[in-house]
């Protein structure tokens, strides 16, 4: 009878019209089999969004349910359940309801149809969800970092840390540097970030804001309550500025800013990246070595490598040059009996004895290598919310 009773309360509590959101759930639909094709595709959805949330400090849901009468209400009723920035799409048979609040629901609601269009025109319901939320990341991203006109281009200091003069003289600096290399050297200054993470905060200032396919910003955070530094690099740079070179450059930086001598600071900042991407374009890319932890190494090019190369034959060609010189002695045989002393070889049995052993060992570097924060050389990469795949590497204070 307790049985009974118990598959009855469970039955009358999935008939109730779902009004609070499951902890975390970001996805909610009333049959996941309708609309994933495995459960691991819904996971990595759920996946995906919490990481937009943690990155940018905005929820964003979507509840796909047949059943509903009134999607409208019930998006507005989710709505109200949830805390923080938050945006909604609910999807029924009757149409659509999308819902936002927050510092960025304006922004968001102004863009509807497109945002609609961007869920509906997707082959499947995974595609829809992912076109839905990057749309709106988008939309977050250049709400958060694309300013109005400012003075300069390579120096935007919105936290005004600088003398009039000194942005003067470091806009003169960056710009020359980028027309020199052909990669955008930039330098951001913030108040705040909008609680956008500083990855993805300085990716996002960097490809909404009109610089070249191959460059880098350096972000500093002056808010009280996130204070970090961030360098975001992009295309060629990241080849150039390892993971390790990264962190040469905010230990130049770091003391200036420390010291609030931030003029300073972002000049060593240029000086530094001059000095990596000179060595990087002759060959020697600054890097750790994997297998000896912090030291810092230099990876030859190619052309270091040919120039080894060639080295070695003209070495080998005077050594075996002079070895042939001294043998007065001996002249070529035509047969290989020749070269045999009579009676001195004489054969009693056989047997197989490992006499040597010699194992080469070489590092095999796989994909996930390069998205590794961790001890080894290369750059980590990731993908913004523009799509552009970026290297990184920042610290707070």
């Amino acid at each position: 009878m307790k049985k009974i009773l118990t598959l009855l309360l469970t039955a009358i509590i999935a008939l109730i019209p779902f009004s609070i959101k499951a902890e975390d759930e970001h996805i909610i639909v009333d049959d996941i089999n309708d609309y994933f094709s495995s459960a691991s595709e819904y996971r990595q959805l759920e996946s995906e969004l919490q990481q937009i949330e943690a990155d940018y400090s905005t929820g964003i849901y979507i509840i796909l349910d047949r059943s509903i009468t009134d999607v409208t209400s019930y998006a507005k009723d989710f709505l109200s359940s949830l805390n923080g920035d938050s945006v909604v799409l609910a999807v029924s048979e009757d149409g659509y309801s999308l819902q936002a609040s927050g510092s960025h629901a304006g922004p968001v609601l102004n863009a509807e149809t497109s945002l609609w269009n961007a869920y509906n025109d997707a082959g499947t319901y995974s595609d829809g969800i992912r076109a839905f939320y990057r749309s709106v990341v988008q939309i977050i991203a250049k709400d958060n970092v694309v300013e109005g006109a400012t003075e300069y281009r390579y120096i935007v200091d919105d936290a005004y840390l600088l003398s009039g003069d000194e942005r003067g003289r470091l806009e003169e600096k960056l710009s020359a540097l980028s027309a020199k290399y052909g990669i955008d050297f930039v330098v951001h200054t913030t108040n705040s970030t909008g609680g956008i993470s500083d990855a993805a905060y300085s990716d996002d200032f960097y490809d909404y804001n009109g610089y070249r396919d191959d460059g880098l910003v350096l972000v500093y955070s002056d808010d009280p309550n996130d204070r970090f530094l961030y360098i975001s690099t992009k295309g060629e740079a990241i080849d150039l500025l390892t993971d390790h070179g990264l962190n040469l450059i905010l230990d130049e930086v770091e003391e200036g800013v420390i010291d609030e001598d931030y003029y300073q600071a972002f000049s060593d900042f240029a000086d530094k990246t001059e000095e990596l991407i000179i060595s990087g374009r002759k060959g020697d890319i600054v890097d750790v070595d994997p297998d000896a932890g912090e030291k810092e190494q230099k990876r030859f090019g190619l052309g270091n490598v040919g120039i080894s190369a060639l080295i070695s034959a003209i070495a080998s060609l005077i050594t075996t040059g002079s070895m042939k010189g001294k043998m007065k002695t001996v002249s070529r045989q035509r047969y290989a009996r020749n070269y045999v002393v009579n009676d001195s070889f004489v054969l009693t049995g056989a047997s197989d004895m490992l006499v040597d052993k010699h194992v080469s060992r070489s590092r095999i570097v796989h994909d996930d290598d390069h998205h590794s924060h961790g001890g080894g050389g290369g750059s980590s990469v990731h993908v913004s919310s523009s799509g552009s795949t970026h290297g990184g590497q920042g610290r707070h204070f």
